[in-house]
């Protein structure tokens, strides 16, 4: 697990994660990232933590799970996708509306629409 951590922290600098089976492992070692709880059993997506956005995974396999958490930083994006150029996070709120909640049934609707094109995107 060693040399996990010291690759993901050298690609992802600031990364924390938190390995759960017979044992609890955490990185760095005192680190207060809580597992989340729920289904489904993998999971991943963005969060603001602080105040600054930050990419997440959640994956359980048999009696296991790992979490990992890491900044989102605009080199982090721009490599999430080969090709896909300079990526900029701007912090600036935008004008306009608030954002309002996707209406009833978008995430079934979206992940029918993923399936249906093959896709492995979550």
């Amino acid at each position: 697990m060693r040399w996990l951590a010291q690759t993901l922290e050298a690609r992802y600098p600031g990364v924390e994660f938190l390995v759960q089976d017979r044992l609890v492992w955490r990185f760095p070692e005192g680190s207060g990232i809580s597992m989340p709880s729920g289904p489904p059993d993998t999971m991943s997506g963005l969060i603001l933590r602080a105040g600054r956005p930050s990419m997440w995974s959640r994956v359980r396999d048999g009696a296991g799970t790992a979490f990992i958490l890491a900044p989102l930083s605009s080199d982090a994006l721009s490599r999430l996708v080969p090709g896909l150029g300079n990526v900029t996070l701007l912090s600036e709120r935008a004008s306009g509306p608030e954002p309002q909640p996707a209406p009833a049934g978008w995430a079934r609707f979206a992940e029918c629409r993923r399936r249906q094109a093959g896709s492995t995107w979550k």
